[in-house]
């Protein structure tokens, strides 16, 4: 029987003993912009949500098994959306043991893991 439950979880990528990621988006537009923004994974729509200056929104999830977890965003202030791969299992699940952060500004996002002081900067095309 636990080997029959263990054989589900691991098919739904539900493994109870499988770290939990932390991802936090911090609004770092100037002029007090607030930021709104929508992720999604292949399986989940975790909605839309507007967050002010200064603020971060943040959701967690664990890894699925395969190693194929990805969550990406559509963010939207004052022009054109911009999409972000807030996580991606192959780039993130060594980097961020515990938490990504990423800093949003106007002309790029920025990603920082777990308690780094350095960041990987992508500039939005």
């Amino acid at each position: 029987m636990f080997l029959l439950v263990l054989l589900i979880g691991l098919s739904e990528g539900r493994v109870f003993f499988w770290p939990i990621a932390h991802v936090h988006i911090k609004n770092e537009l100037l002029n007090g912009i607030n930021l709104e923004l929508q992720c999604k994974s292949k399986d989940d729509d975790l909605g839309i949500h507007i967050v002010p200056a200064g603020n971060e929104y943040q959701f967690q999830f664990r890894p699925n098994y395969f190693g194929t977890t990805l969550f990406y965003c559509g963010l939207v202030w004052d022009g054109p959306v911009h999409t972000l791969d807030a996580y991606v299992y192959q780039r993130d699940n060594d980097l961020c043991i515990k938490d990504c952060y990423w800093l949003i500004y106007e002309t790029q996002a920025c990603l920082r893991y777990d308690n780094s002081t350095s960041l990987r900067c992508h500039k939005w095309t």
